[in-house]
Order: structure tokens, then C-alpha cells, then sequence
């Protein structure tokens, strides 16, 4: 491998960029987290790993950078969506289906992020982390409560709902993905999210 020279003062947010263009590079032609090494992601960039390391504390910092990007990008694609929305449940819904579209669009990002155990830092459970928490999660949990303010569905707890209700979401997505964009081979997963929904929205009112 031929190592890059070393880049001039300032333009080190540039090679962090690269650095996690790589990471996805290699995710998306392995479909597989653990291909994610720092050697793997150096070479592929012309860096040597130290240089990784200046903007990474490990392979974890990586892919978690990786995954607070999509976040983001979900976050965004679903707040543009439901921004016209009125009606809460509505809202709800829209939700639903941009969820499943995003997967759908970028299954592995979506394998990723939401069915692959992370790994454990020293000292740290593998799940004791925050991302996401305040970006599509919040954005449902205080939809929710504009239900529940507005009658529209009976008062509980937010959180338990919400995460019943992104399991549901979390399940069509997944099936998706495993079919190729359908929920089975002859259904269409927006279908079947618009009967599970309506079946959902029903039972909590």
C-alpha cells in the first residue's frame, strides 16, 4: 500500500470524511460489520492506521459515526415528510411508511444500525448508548403524546407505546429487506403496514 502524504493543517475533517466513505464502502460491499477493521479501512484510504486513529478512538467510535450519520438522514426524511401533517395520527402513519422507504432504500445502513448486535467498548454495555434517542424515536414519542392530548389515543406511557410501535415499523422494515422490498414475495409492505397500523391505532384508542 502506497501511503498518502500527510494532509496540511485544516484539511483533517477532509480525511474524516474519506474515513467513513470507506467504512460504508466496506459495509456495503460485505454486508458484514466485522470487515470493518482499522488496517482494512487505512488501506483503503492510503493512510496509515495511526492516522485513523487521530479522529477515532477504535473500531466501535467508526461504525457508531457511521450510524449517527444515517440516523440523521432518517431523522431529516421523516421530519420533511410529516411536517404538513395536521392530524397526529396521520403523522403517525406518514412515519410508518417513510420508515419502511428509508430501509428499504438502504438495506444495509439499515442492517447496520438496527439488526446487528454493537459491539462492547471496555467497561461499557454494548447497547449503553444515546444515539437515535433524540432523532426519529423523539419525533414518534411526542407525536404520541399529541394523540394522547388530542384524544386520539388513550393516555399510557409514551415510551412503552413508542417502542411497541417501532417494533412493529422495525418488523415490516426487516421483512422488506430480507424479500427484496416486500413484506413476502406477493404482498407489498405499505399494505401491510396501512392493516397493522389501522389495527394498532384502533386498539389504543
Amino acid at each position: 500500500m502506497s501511503v498518502r502524504p500527510r494532509l496540511p493543517r485544516g484539511e483533517g475533517e477532509k480525511l474524516r470524511e474519506e474515513i467513513l466513505a470507506a467504512v460504508e464502502d466496506l459495509l456495503t460491499r460485505t454486508s458484514d460489520p466485522s470487515a470493518v477493521s482499522i488496517r482494512a479501512v487505512a488501506d483503503a484510504v492510503g493512510v496509515t492506521a495511526p492516522s485513523i486513529y487521530r479522529h477515532f478512538a477504535d473500531k466501535r467510535a467508526l461504525l457508531f459515526a457511521v450510524c449517527e450519520g444515517h440516523f440523521d438522514a432518517l431523522q431529516a426524511r421523516i421530519e420533511k415528510m410529516v411536517e404538513a401533517e395536521a392530524d397526529p395520527v396521520d403523522a403517525l402513519r406518514t412515519m410508518a411508511h417513510a420508515y419502511v422507504d428509508w430501509g428499504v432504500e438502504h438495506p444495509e445502513e439499515y442492517r447496520m444500525m438496527f439488526m446487528t448486535r454493537p459491539e462492547a467498548g471496555e467497561g461499557q454495555d454494548a447497547y449503553d448508548d444515546t444515539i437515535g434517542r433524540d432523532t426519529a424515536f423523539g419525533l414518534l414519542e411526542r407525536t404520541i403524546e399529541a394523540c394522547m392530548h388530542e384524544g386520539r389515543m388513550r393516555h399510557g406511557d409514551v415510551f412503552e407505546i413508542a417502542t411497541a410501535l417501532f417494533a412493529i415499523v422495525h418488523g415490516v422494515t426487516a421483512q422488506a429487506i430480507s424479500n427484496d422490498g416486500r413484506f413476502f414475495p406477493e404482498t407489498d409492505p405499505h399494505r401491510t403496514m396501512d392493516i397493522i397500523f389501522d389495527a394498532v391505532v384502533t386498539g389504543l384508542r
